[in-house]
Order: structure tokens, then sequence, then C-alpha cells
């Protein structure tokens, strides 16, 4: 495994997008902190976070992630075309790219009582949340549409090898959405949450605005032209909508049983949706410092080992991106298990966010859990099969996972009535169903031999030193009386880093690793 212990001249590129996700990640959990403040755990935010989830569900169904692949896939093929094919290219798909997503954001307005119908069916008897959900959810549908165009230049991006610029991107959203939350909350001081609900929904679109415009330096500097054609009849943009129609599928999985999820949550009562969303957000912190980091960086290397019909060097590849995403995932998991009450509460409990809502965070966290590893290696698995070109298979799976994410979530909600850990714990089981389905369809279909004698030994490395640095933590806890939890999470994160890292660092020299 040598290499995997953070080696800047191995993991250079991951760490620079790693770094600035964890960035935005932190600012992510800044933002939340902030929301939970200002609205607390009831019923006005339960009404924001599922008024989020509709557009932000759209978005994913358009494929934001799978256009960016598919976008790099496409630029690649062209590249042998020359310059002129490809500046045209990219001209022609921004016309139609943003055709497409003004269109759906005003038709998605236009439908915004069915959707939220659909969505939140706990709502419909409470009239007030319902027509509030309503109102906040055309409000942030814009945002739909900036963030399509984002991912757009994105893909054009990566292609170019530039993956600072896009990782930023949410760093400027944050940024902006903190910034105007701030200057309302704090200095204007509006308190009634009904108000500032509405004041957060403009910010969410503000934040996509700025979103939006920050990539425009690093698309200057491509050299190609980005004013728009209109040729919707053009093959290769033909081509693309081809691609993106299964590979919507295949990538959105995760989020139409988010989605589904928040649904069941709204019939649980008052705080339901929010603590799904705390929870996830949790989740996501580690995925985001891993898995999408070196996710982005893979595809191109990918796409390479298959375009020279090198299977070896393709094997390698995928078993060096799961050894490298693992590196932080099972250290953050033991992490979780010990702290995840107190960082919840030092996040999110001040203001109108109560005790009582930690603990029900804490209870959708903990079936999140299990989810966090199949979470990871999906991301990497997915960029193993659009390298290949490959979009059928996906979504195959993804059908299957929705569905036996329906029905096991299903049971465990109003069958065995486990509430929200029921809902979150179901939809790791169902991450875990999908990332064996994936693997098995790579090695059966697309005949992948990875390593697997370098990834036991590493994986079982990382777990032995997760292990002890979560004994040392227990040790730790058993006698320090910290008053602020701030401070008691703050200082459990740098032993355990430490003790982490350190024991590694040492395996690492004695050619153990």
């Amino acid at each position: 495994m040598q290499g995997y212990v953070l080696s800047l001249k191995r993991l250079s590129a991951s760490l620079k997008v790693g770094f600035l996700i964890i960035l935005s990640r932190l600012l992510g959990l800044l933002r939340d902190g902030l929301l939970a403040k200002y609205l607390g755990a009831g019923w006005v935010s339960d009404a924001f976070f599922t008024a989020f989830r509709i557009p932000n569900m759209l978005r994913d169904l358009l494929g934001e992630g799978a256009l960016s692949s598919i976008v790099v896939a496409r630029l690649g093929h062209l590249e042998a075309s020359g310059p002129d094919k490809v500046k045209s290219f990219v001209a022609k798909l921004i016309g139609f790219w943003a055709v497409v997503l003004v269109g759906l954001a005003f038709l998605g307005m236009l439908l915004t009582p069915y959707l939220v119908g659909v969505l939140a069916t706990g709502f419909k008897d409470h009239p007030e949340q319902f027509e509030l959900t309503l109102k906040l959810t055309r409000t942030i549908f814009p945002y739909m549409a900036l963030v399509g165009l984002c991912a757009l230049f994105m893909g054009i991006l990566h292609h170019k090898k530039i993956f600072g610029w896009p990782a930023a991107a949410s760093i400027f959203f944050n940024l902006t959405w903190i910034t105007l939350m701030v200057i309302y909350g704090e200095y204007i001081h509006i308190r009634e949450p009904i108000k500032m609900v509405y004041v957060i929904a403009l910010c969410v679109v503000f934040g996509g605005v700025m979103q939006w415009l920050c990539l425009w330096p690093a698309l200057f500097k491509t050299g190609l032209s980005f004013k728009p054609q209109f040729d919707f009849f053009d093959s290769e943009v033909l081509k693309v909508l081809k691609m993106l129609g299964p590979a919507i599928l295949s990538v959105a999985a995760v989020q139409i049983n988010v989605a589904v999820n928040v649904a069941m949550a709204t019939t649980l009562g008052e705080g339901g949706p929010t603590s799904i969303n705390f929870a996830f957000r949790i989740m996501q912190l580690p995925v985001g410092i891993v898995g999408v980091s070196v996710a982005t960086v893979l595809l191109p290397k990918l796409s390479e080992h298959v375009a020279q019909k090198n299977h070896a060097a393709f094997g390698e590849a995928l078993s060096e991106a799961i050894r490298k995403v693992t590196f932080l995932t099972f250290p953050a998991i033991c992490g979780l298990c010990i702290l995840g009450p107190d960082l919840i509460g030092a996040l999110y409990q001040r203001g109108k966010f109560t005790a009582e809502a930690t603990q029900m965070v804490w209870l959708a966290l903990q079936g999140y859990l299990f989810g966090i590893l199949p979470y990871v290696l999906n991301k990497n698995l997915i960029q193993a099969f659009f390298a290949h070109s490959d979009t059928r298979f996906p979504v195959w799976v993804s059908f299957i996972s929705i569905v036996i994410n329906f029905s096991l979530n299903y049971t465990l909600v109003y069958i065995y009535a486990w509430g929200v850990q029921g809902l979150t714990l179901g939809t790791s089981f169902v991450l875990l169903i999908n990332c064996a389905m994936l693997y098995l369809g790579l090695k059966i279909k697309h005949k992948l031999r990875l390593p697997w004698r370098k990834v036991s030994k590493t994986w079982g490395l990382q777990l032995i030193c997760s292990i002890i640095m979560a004994l040392g933590l227990i040790s730790l806890n058993s006698f320090m009386v910290v008053e602020w939890v701030e401070a008691k999470v703050l200082l459990n994160t740098l032993v355990g880093a430490g003790v982490y890292f350190g024991i590694m660092h040492f395996l690492s020299k004695a050619n153990l690793t």
C-alpha cells in the first residue's frame, strides 16, 4: 500500500480536488448549522427541506453527474477530429442544454402543486405547511437550471484536466448562502421562522448564480467558444442525449431513493424530513472528501485504459482508487460511531434546534453509518461503467435498487414502525446491494480483474488502525471531562487523526503496507 498514506506525489490531483471538496463540505456544515439555528427542526424546516429536495431531485434526474461524465467521454472521442469540431460541439451542446433546462424549470414551477402532492404526502393534512412548501419550491426551482448548466461546464473543464475550479464552485455557492443568511439573521434580525425561510429560499437561488459565475474564469482559459448555437439535431448532440437517457437512472438511484425516503418521512410527524436531511449531510462529509474527489480524476484515466484495451491497467487503476477512498472512509465511520451525538450537538444544537432534535438526527444517522462505505465505492464503480460507455447495466441496477428500497423501507417504517432510523437503515442496505451488483456486472460483463490480494491487505490494515483509533477515543472519553461539546469534538478529532495517521505512517516506514 505504498503511497496510500497521502503521498502528495501519487495523490496530487485527488488531493487538490479533495481539499476543495473538504472546504465545501465544511462550509456546508456551517450553512446547515445556521439553518438549524434559524429554523429549528419543526414544520417550517420540514417544508423547506422538502421544497429544496424537489428541484434537486429533478436536477439529479437530468443527470448532473452523468452529464459531466458523458461530456468528458464525447469530447475525448472528438479530439481526434480537430479543435474546430470540438468548439462546434461545445457551442451546440450549450445551446441545447440551456433551452432544455430553462424549459424544464418553467414547467416545474407550473407543476409544483402536483410534485409537492406526490413528494410531501404527509403535508396534505396540514394546509399551512403544504402551502409553504409549494411557495418555497417555486422560489427554488430556477436553481435547478443554474446547477444544470454548471454540470455541463464542469464536464468541459474535466476534459481539459481542469479540476480545481469545478470543485471550488460549490464553495462559492455555500459562501453566498451563508453570507446572506448571516446578514438577514444577525444584522437585520429576522427571527420569525416563516419570514426567514423565504429569505433562505432566495439565498439558494443567489448561491446558484454565484456557482455558475465562478466557472467562467476557467472556461475562458480553455480557448473554446461558449456562444450558444441552437442546432438541436446535430448528430453529436443527439449522441449525448441518447447516452444521457439511461445514464440518468444509473446515477440517480440514490437521490431517487432519498426522495422516496423524504416522502415517507413527511408521514412520520414533525421533524422527520429535517432529521433525515441533517443526517444525510453528515454522512456525505466522508463521501465528499474521498469518494467524489477520487472519482472525479478517475474517469479520464480509466477511459484511456479502455481506449488502449489495457485490461490489466484498468483493473489496477480501479483498485488503486478503491484503496484510496477507503483510507479515510474506515476511520470516518468509526469516528462517527463514537462522536455522532456530540458532533450533531456541536453542529446544530443552538437557537431553535433543541436536544430532542439532536437525538432524532442521531437516530437517523445511525442507519446511514452502514451505507457510507458502499456509497463511496459506488461512485467509483459507476465511473468504470462510463469508461466502457456502458450505461445500460447501471440502469438495470438502478431499477432493482429503487424497487428494493421502496419495499424494504415500507416494511421497516410502516410494518415494524422503526421511524426515521428504519428509513436510513433501509437505504444503507440498498446501497450495499447496489455496490455488489455493480461489481459483479463489471466482473462478468467487462472481465474486470481486481488485484484482491492488494485490496484485502490494504483494507485489513486500514480497518485495524481504525479500530485501534476508536478504542483510543473510547478510553480518552472515559476520563475526559470537557464542558463545551465543540471542544470535545475537536479534541477527539485531533487525537483520532493523530493516532490513525501515526500508525499508518509507522506501518509504511516498516514496509508493512
